[in-house]
C-alpha cells in the first residue's frame, strides 16, 4: 500500500535525521537557528492542514454512521467503506509521525 511505503520512508528518514543530528550536532544545530521561523511556519500550516484533512475523513465516517454499510450493498460499496477506514487508519499514523515525531525533531531538536 502506498501509505504504507511513505509512512517506512518517513521511518526512516527521522531514524537518518536522528544520526545525522548525533554526527553533526552543531552544523545541524546553527541551520536550524536560522531558519526556526520558517520551519515552525511551515509545520503549522502542514499541522492545520493535517487537521482539516481529519475532519473531512471525520465528517465521512459521521454521514456513513462509522462506516456502516447497509444490508443491501454491493461489494463495490463495501469495499469502498473498506477502504475509508484502511484510509483514516494510514492517515492518523502518518499524522501522529509527523505532528509529534518529525516535526518535533526538526523544530525542537
Amino acid at each position: 500500500m502506498l501509505i504504507m511505503k511513505t509512512n517506512t520512508t518517513l521511518v526512516l528518514m527521522i531514524l537518518l535525521l536522528i544520526a545525522c543530528t548525533k554526527e553533526n550536532n552543531n552544523r545541524i544545530n546553527t541551520v536550524a537557528e536560522k531558519n526556526n521561523s520558517v520551519l515552525k511556519s511551515l509545520t503549522e500550516k502542514i499541522k492545520w492542514e493535517h487537521t482539516k484533512s481529519f475532519s473531512y475523513l471525520n465528517d465521512f465516517k459521521e454521514m456513513t454512521n462509522n462506516y456502516q454499510t447497509p444490508s443491501h450493498a454491493c461489494l463495490y460499496y463495501i469495499s469502498l467503506f473498506e477502504k475509508m477506514q484502511e484510509l483514516e487508519h494510514d492517515l492518523k499514523l502518518h499524522f501522529q509521525l509527523e505532528d509529534d515525531i518529525l516535526f518535533d525533531k526538526i523544530i525542537y531538536h
